[in-house]
């Protein structure tokens, strides 16, 4: 029985063989189409075919950067006129005992640069604060989400101080505490200037401006009052109320009120009006430490 089993076997291989060669012959033709198509080198790594990436070598670094010498401490006492814009990509530190020299690779081209980093890495404080720094030191305007507020308690003052900055906030969590955009001002400014001094070039100014708030009012969205046609005496007749409208602040400077200021300078002053009554509040709290010292020594 075993030995009939023996040559039984065979029957059912061949039985399998034809499913087995068309098989074998599909992938043969898979196998040989992907080499074809794909143009497969003979090797299968190198030769070209891990890309031609490679990490920048001294001298590549040279030509495509500049270096400039890291001092913030001298920049916030001078402002330097000569410093070329762009980013800090990267830098090099040179220590002389416990002194240390930092050069600053800079990155002058129209580029963006991302940052990737786990928590407490230094994202913020060794890459964005020298870049923020660099950026008031070298006279650029840029803008900075700040979702935190950290960066603007931290470098807004600093901005201000040493390198003049203005600063404006746009907070969308808080809307009522952002900046804005005033279109009179430039109407406030001359027409007080006009109202204090009686200069009639104050006032042909305040005109102007006024004349260029109606014509942006009127051509938003994109319409061109030139192309109303017979219309026009209406749009022309809406930009003169408008004009007239603006204007219209009464003769008397207790009427129109106080100077304009403009956000900055109203920040500027709020700043100041703070950092008084902060100084106030200290004087007072120290008073108070020192009268409730008294009181107990009394009671003893």
């Amino acid at each position: 029985n075993v030995i009939k089993e023996v040559f039984k076997m065979p029957k059912q291989i061949a039985a399998l063989l034809p499913l087995l060669l068309t098989f074998g012959a599909f992938l043969a033709v898979m196998f040989f189409a992907n080499r074809r198509t794909l143009d497969i080198k003979s090797k299968t790594v190198g030769d070209g075919q891990h890309g031609s990436a490679s990490f920048a070598k001294p001298r590549e670094i040279a030509e495509a950067f500049c270096r400039v010498d890291y001092r913030p401490k001298e920049w916030r006492r001078e402002n330097p006129t000569d410093l070329p814009q762009g980013i800090i990509v990267g830098c090099e530190i040179l220590k002389f005992g416990k002194k240390k020299k930092i050069t600053a690779i800079v990155d002058e081209g129209d580029v963006h640069a991302l940052m990737i980093g786990a928590a407490g890495v230094g994202k913020t404080a060794k890459f964005l604060y020298p870049n923020i720094e660099y950026c008031c030191a070298s006279g650029m305007s840029f803008a900075v989400s700040d979702t935190k507020g950290d960066i603007l308690r931290s470098y807004a003052p600093i901005a201000e101080k040493y390198y003049g900055y203005d600063i404006s906030v746009l907070d969308l969590r808080n809307p009522t505490q952002s900046d804005g955009f005033n279109m009179l001002h430039m109407v406030n400014r001359y027409m007080d200037d006009y109202l204090q001094t009686d200069s009639l070039v104050s006032k042909a100014k305040a005109e102007k401006y006024a004349k260029v708030i109606s014509k942006t009012i009127m051509n938003a969205g994109g319409f061109d009052s030139s192309n109303a046609g017979q219309n026009a005496y209406f749009y022309d007749s809406a930009e003169g109320l408008m004009t007239a409208v603006i204007l219209d602040r009464g003769d008397d400077i207790q009427v129109t009120g106080a100077r304009h200021r403009s956000t900055a300078e109203y920040n500027r002053d709020l700043h100041r009006e703070n950092a008084r009554l902060e100084a106030l509040i200290d004087d007072n709290r120290e008073h108070l430490r020192q009268l409730e010292d008294e009181i107990r020594k009394s009671e003893r």
